[in-house]
């Protein structure tokens, strides 16, 4: 799945720039839809140690209008049994993970129950949006699930009204020459 070749911040950063904000017409914009151009899911990025160049671990938060990684905790270490057994060989081969955060107070006012709902249709669009954007960086991304992320809640500093709804790990894809034509 992943390799263990060096990552340049520069990838990192080119691949979180699929998820930055553009003007379009006077008005912010996404490449991804928002029920409402609410826009309430965030982007929390864990860089593990000696992972990547050009950049200390830690927890940051991606901010999609400045385009930067804004550290958060320094340093902390996510341990491998928070992704449950099956993940935790991924979790061990990966460099980083990119963790989706749905901000439900963002949502409730207009859309109440159906907050959460649409917090993960917008997760999964991000989502497919992260996919299909990192092997042009060179970097594979593995979905994971069943991640215990209430045991770590507290080093990305959320609110309460925070809600946990994906995540992504990452790392140097191998990168194979084809040959031939079909």
């Amino acid at each position: 799945m992943f390799i263990a070749d060096p990552i340049k911040l520069k990838q990192v950063s080119e691949l979180l720039g699929c998820l930055r904000q553009v003007v379009l017409d006077t008005r912010p914009k996404y490449q991804w839809e928002s029920v409402g151009d609410l826009y309430p899911v965030q982007t929390y990025v864990y860089i593990k140690p000696g992972c990547i160049e050009g950049i200390e671990s830690g927890v940051y938060y991606y901010h999609p209008v400045e385009h930067q990684l804004l550290l958060i905790t320094p340093a902390a270490q996510l341990e491998p049994n928070i992704f449950g057994a099956v993940n935790q060989s991924v979790f061990e081969r990966s460099a980083f993970g990119i963790f989706l955060i749905g901000q439900l107070k963002a949502a409730a006012p207009m859309y109440g129950e159906l907050s959460r709902d649409f917090c993960l249709l917008e997760a999964g669009l991000m989502t497919q949006l992260l996919e299909m954007s990192a092997p042009d960086m060179q970097l594979a991304l593995r979905q994971i699930s069943g991640v215990g992320f209430d045991r770590v809640r507290d080093i990305f500093a959320l609110d309460k009204n925070a809600l946990y709804l994906h995540c992504l790990l990452g790392g140097a894809m191998e990168v194979r020459e084809e040959k031939g034509d079909l």
